[in-house]
C-alpha cells in the first residue's frame, strides 16, 4: 500500500464527513438550524425542530456519508480492512470537525460512527445494536 493511497483516502473521506446535511435540510425549511433549539446542528435537533420524518432523514443521511468511503475504500484497495477504518475515522473526524465551518464543533458523530460500524460488523446488525446501547448509555434515554 503506498502512502498515498491513504491519504487521498483520509482527505476523500473528511470532506464527505464536512457535508452537513442538517444545515441543507434546515436551508429547505428557509430557517438556521443553529439558531433553533439547542443550537447542535444534529439529528436530535432536526428531530425536534421539524419532526420524525426529516429527523429519520438526517439520521440515514449521517450514516450513509460514513457508510459510502468506508466501504469504497474496502473495495476499491482490495478488502483492506486498515483502509476500511481510515476512511470510517476521517469521515467520522469530518463530521464533527469540519473544516468548513472553521472546525466548529458541530455534532457529536455517534451516528456517522454507526454507519462505518455498520459495514464493519456486517449485515447482522450488532454494529448498530451496539451504537443503540451506547447511545441509551450515553445520553440516559
Amino acid at each position: 500500500m503506498v502512502w498515498w493511497h491513504i491519504l487521498l483516502v483520509v482527505i476523500i473521506s473528511y470532506l464527505c464527513g464536512n457535508i452537513s446535511f442538517a444545515r441543507m435540510i434546515s436551508k429547505s425549511k428557509k430557517d438556521d438550524i443553529t439558531k433553533l433549539g439547542s443550537g447542535n446542528p444534529g439529528s436530535t435537533n432536526i428531530l425536534r425542530n421539524y419532526g420524525l420524518k426529516f429527523g429519520v432523514l438526517n439520521l440515514a443521511l449521517d450514516m450513509f456519508k460514513s457508510f459510502v468511503p468506508s466501504i469504497a475504500s474496502f473495495y476499491i484497495f482490495g478488502h483492506s480492512y486498515l483502509m476500511l477504518y481510515i476512511a470510517g475515522l476521517s469521515s467520522m473526524l469530518g463530521h464533527i470537525y469540519p473544516v468548513v465551518f472553521g472546525f466548529f464543533r458541530r455534532s457529536h458523530g455517534l451516528y456517522c460512527w454507526c454507519g462505518h460500524q455498520d459495514q464493519t460488523v456486517g449485515s447482522s446488525g450488532r454494529g448498530s445494536f451496539s451504537c443503540r446501547r451506547h447511545y441509551q448509555m450515553v445520553y440516559r434515554v
